[in-house]
């Protein structure tokens, strides 16, 4: 697994606004997630995401409205297969 850390501005103030241990977990699920996002190709960082997700969900195509919604059970799938 990947070493590299999302340091951007969302995902930075969205991990200071948890209590520590809370943090401590979601920082380590949040770099197995991006993990799947660089091997899909998918923005990996929470900036990139965000801004990602607001374009996406201005289209009338569901498939694009809704990606990261219908990326989660992908990713699941990947999760249990790597681990």
């Amino acid at each position: 697994m990947s070493s590299e850390m999302d340091n951007s501005k969302a995902t930075t103030g969205w991990l200071n606004s948890k209590k520590q241990n809370t943090r401590w977990q979601y920082q380590n699920r949040w770099e197995i997630w991006f993990e799947y996002c660089r091997r899909k190709e998918i923005p990996s960082n929470g900036s990139e995401q965000l801004a990602d997700t607001k374009k996406r969900r201005m289209s009338n195509d569901n498939s694009v409205k809704f990606f990261y919604d219908n990326e989660i059970p992908k990713f699941f799938q990947w999760f249990n297969k790597k681990c």
